[in-house]
């Protein structure tokens, strides 16, 4: 409940309790004070229920570098974001694939094309923890044996948290300057990872192998582009997987939108500054979970009784409580309002 409004009611009860207030404004101020009560036991039932959603919800770090700007998603569900880069919350377990959209990689800057990552497994009763990245966007496209192949990589890394391993890192970076290569070369291509993975899973290539096979970039970005295409994105592929650093490889990612034929890697990358901030941050985690769950349920009921929240998107299981906290916010209001003209017209008899 708002703090200025449950003060006032309160107000209003001791007044009626020392007799300052006539007998004809009584029954109103009495409702005045029921309707503070319902609203201030309904936003605990609610606080209560959203807190439980929260502390055994699902846990997503969104990562290239760990991204900001994100709205994540599965199905209905929208998970909260956090104060912590690239870290978001649903309350409750989604079912369904998982989208990051809308996400910008903090360390390079680079606007990142759509993220995926299958519907998790997840556990009642306790917090589960998932990573939304370039590389399980392809094995939400084709599934992890065949995105595995397609990447070289080893099927148990395939779901990691790339951040602070070199190898994956590279892995990620590649598979975002190719496809910023694409998008750039043809503005149709709106989910370029899940058409890059397709291409090569159908294929049985790698994505190095995929880059260099224009019958297979044409059904990406049509004929006209399909040579221009593989010829940029070879060279953002063979500059990241020269990279000795996960810097140099990040910096080929940043460029690659921009890359034109005829420019080198080198000369483009010669000038990127990235962020090194956007490698750090403080992940969601069952130590962690309670004061993140505390400032996002605090937000969520005070976005609920202004009318700003969707909670059935935030956490289904709630909206009979959302209701109720809504309603009874109402008749506070309404009651506050009424005894506020009675308290004008009273003639403050103390009968």
């Amino acid at each position: 409940m708002n703090f200025k409004k449950g003060a006032l009611a309160a107000a209003i009860v001791t007044a009626v309790s020392l007799g300052t207030i006539g007998c004809a404004d009584r029954d109103q101020v009495l409702s005045v004070s029921q309707a503070s009560a319902n609203a201030t036991a309904a936003n605990e039932a609610l606080s209560t229920e959203l807190t439980k959603s929260a502390t055994s919800g699902t846990a997503i770090t969104v990562a290239d570098g760990y991204a900001s700007g994100c709205t994540v998603t599965s199905g209905t569900l929208t998970a909260q974001a956090t104060s912590a880069l690239g870290q978001y919350l649903f309350l409750g377990k989604p079912s369904a694939e998982i989208l990051a959209t809308g996400c910008v990689d903090a360390h390079t800057g680079v606007s990142l094309p759509p993220l995926k990552a299958p519907a998790p497994t997840t556990t009642a009763g306790q917090l589960d923890l998932v990573n939304v990245t370039p590389i399980t966007t392809m094995v939400a496209a084709v599934g992890e044996t065949k995105a595995a192949a397609i990447l070289g990589i080893p099927v148990a890394d395939l779901k990691k948290d790339p951040v602070g391993d070199t190898t994956l890192s590279k892995v990620a970076a590649k598979i975002v300057a190719v496809s910023k290569v694409v998008t750039t070369a043809s503005s149709t291509v709106t989910d370029p990872i899940a058409s890059l993975a397709t291409q090569a899973g159908n294929s049985t290539k790698t994505l190095d192998d995929t880059v260099k096979d224009t019958a297979l970039l044409t059904n990406i970005v049509g004929a006209a582009a399909a040579n221009s295409v593989s010829t940029l994105a070879q060279q953002v592929a063979t500059a990241i997987n020269s990279a000795t650093t996960v810097d140099d490889a990040a910096k080929v990612a940043a460029i690659a939108s921009g890359l034109k034929e005829g420019e080198t890697v080198a000369a483009k990358t010669a000038s990127v500054t990235l962020n090194a901030a956007g490698l750090t941050t403080t992940k969601i985690s069952t130590t962690t979970i309670a004061t993140v769950a505390s400032t996002l349920v605090t937000q969520i009921v005070q976005a609920v009784l202004a009318g700003t929240a969707n909670i059935s998107a935030i956490a289904p299981t709630a909206v009979s409580l959302a209701s109720a906290a809504q309603s009874a916010q109402a008749a506070l209001t309404a009651a506050q309002t009424a005894a506020g003209t009675g308290a004008t017209g009273s003639t403050g008899s103390t009968q």
